[in-house]
């Protein structure tokens, strides 16, 4: 998953939080809100695909699998529309191509670095100051710290250089209150140490410090910056739920009058510390006021828009990467991004006889072609096919895949590969069935049928909409889409596939256009 698929899929779910907030927020618990939150900081910085029939992606997906009808690319290498094709092309790239930083990636860097020096220097500078707060000698104090211990110690110390009370450190948390504090107001002082208290053993240090890094990572995405703002105010509001339930109903006037006492102005952020913010007092008070007895009923409703939130926004459609071709739909067979060949082993050899004596069969193939291509690894895997409902249909074992680039030796692929796939025959599969493509040919080597498929591959992101040219390109034959590249490129490709000896063979031209007699000269060459 792409980091902007991961920023779109997240924003997603963070508009549909913002929308339950406005609506619900003074009726439901407020951890309720940081709950959700959490799973949004979870989509933003994990990779991850859970597949649900109720996600809201169901509908893009109906509608984007009606334009891509002809086929998909697994891991960016082309998968054919026809059941052989598969076979041969199911092995991945690899990962050993130059780094090439695009224009994106250069901004995404440069926004990045900016967005991280900004908390890193402003939350360094505040500790710097904080550094110069002096203990407290305080009788109630020393009570209050004895009556809250934990494996944390917490201190409590004073400045001179703050006006509101705060708390910062993950694992040696400090309490920073104003050196001006009315020390014989007992009452206040209980209700701003519990409020800091309650952000120290849920450590919200830490949570605004993950919410840091999300916000750094997807900078250019506004909806996270609404994200991080609102998250920040629903921490501040789920403390003062949490003070008023332990106190009881009848403080709520108290502790909205010590937060109007507290509201001073602030000469700098402190974007990675806890503190009494002026930012969104009055919602804070207005919530405060708001704020009533939880129930069993307000808790099973809180549970149930929690779990299907997560369920509609945070999943992907069941068929989020099941596209299938018509072909395939009569075998009963899909074509998937990520189940379709489905890797269950794979090794790399430098040396084609290695590669040959680690399977069971004997496969034609050539260290050079006369064109001037030379061998460059093989890789051999086990794949499996999988359906719908990711039953295994087909499986291939210790299939080889001998890569051929233009220089000789070890090195970094450039530009392309010459890619000889070879497999076992798989039984219950119609002999030599042609790829569902318009530009097909038939020629024979000796007794050997050999088939030269060429089609134009169209990669783009995903949301891509196809103009009705290339969809009726697509019904033709002549084009088919992948999807997942961060930018639209075409590629001609072409391949020659032939049985021999109960061997499937298919000799790819991934990128580098050579001509077809010449591709299928390459071919005559592995079979002679």
């Amino acid at each position: 998953m792409s980091l902007l698929n991961m920023s779109f899929a997240a924003a997603v779910l963070i508009l549909a939080i913002v929308i339950i907030r406005a609506l619900l927020l003074h009726r439901l618990p407020k951890k309720t809100f940081l709950a959700l939150w959490g799973v949004a900081l979870c989509r933003l910085l994990i990779p991850f695909e859970v597949s649900s029939r109720f996600s809201v992606y169901s509908v893009v997906n109906i509608t984007e699998g009606r334009f891509f009808e002809k086929g998909l690319s697994l891991s960016g290498i082309p998968v054919m529309p026809s059941n052989t094709a598969i076979t041969q092309t199911a092995a991945t790239w690899p990962e050993a191509a130059d780094i090439n930083l695009s224009p994106f990636m250069i901004i995404w860097l440069i926004g990045f670095a900016v967005c991280a020096v900004f908390f890193l220097v402003t939350h360094l500078r505040c500790c710097k100051e904080y550094k110069t707060a002096l203990p407290i000698d305080n009788a109630f104090v020393r009570l209050w710290q004895r009556e809250h211990q934990m494996w944390r110690k917490i201190q409590i110390r004073q400045s001179d250089r703050i006006s509101a009370p705060l708390t910062y450190g993950i694992l040696r948390p400090v309490v920073l209150l104003p050196k001006q504090t009315d020390w014989t107001d007992e009452t206040r002082l209980r209700y701003i140490l519990t409020h800091e208290f309650v952000h120290i053993r849920r450590f919200d240090t830490l949570t605004k410090l993950v919410m840091a890094t999300a916000f750094c990572v997807h900078w250019f995405n506004p909806v996270v910056w609404l994200m991080y703002m609102l998250a920040n105010r629903d921490i501040e509001l789920s403390c003062d739920e949490t003070v008023v339930q332990t106190f009881g109903g009848v403080i709520k006037s108290a502790y909205a009058c010590t937060l109007i006492e507290l509201e001073e102005k602030r000469s700098h952020l402190t974007p990675l510390i806890n503190n009494y913010s002026k930012n969104a007092i009055e919602e804070r008070i207005v919530s405060i006021m708001k704020i009533k007895k939880v129930s069993i009923m307000g808790v099973l409703l809180a549970f149930t828009l929690v779990i299907g939130t997560i369920t509609v926004f945070a999943t992907n459609s069941a068929s989020a990467a099941v596209l299938t071709t018509k072909g395939q739909q009569e075998n009963n067979l899909q074509v998937s991004a990520v189940k379709l060949g489905r890797t269950t082993d794979e090794n790399t050899y430098n040396q084609a006889e290695k590669a040959v004596k680690a399977v069971n069969y004997v496969p034609n193939y050539v260290e050079s072609f006369s064109k001037g291509f030379y061998f460059k690894e093989a890789v051999v895997t086990n794949t499996e096919v999988l359906d719908s409902k990711s039953n295994k249909v087909m499986e291939y074992n210790r299939g080889i895949v001998f890569y051929y680039t233009d220089t000789k030796g070890a090195g970094k692929f450039k530009g392309g590969a010459i890619i000889l796939s070879t497999n076992p025959k798989v039984t219950g599969l119609p002999e030599d069935p042609k790829d569902a493509v318009a530009n097909t040919e038939e020629s024979y080597c000796g007794d050997i049928r050999l088939i030269y498929s060429q089609i134009t591959e169209k990669r783009v992101p995903k949301g891509y909409v196809p103009t009705e040219e290339e969809k009726q390109k697509v019904n033709q034959g002549l084009l088919y889409f992948s999807v997942g590249s961060e930018e639209v490129k075409i590629l001609n490709l072409q391949w020659v596939k032939w049985v021999k000896d109960g061997i499937d063979y298919n000799l790819m031209d991934w990128g580098y256009g050579v001509k077809k007699d010449e591709l299928l000269k390459m071919a005559k060459e592995v079979i002679d």
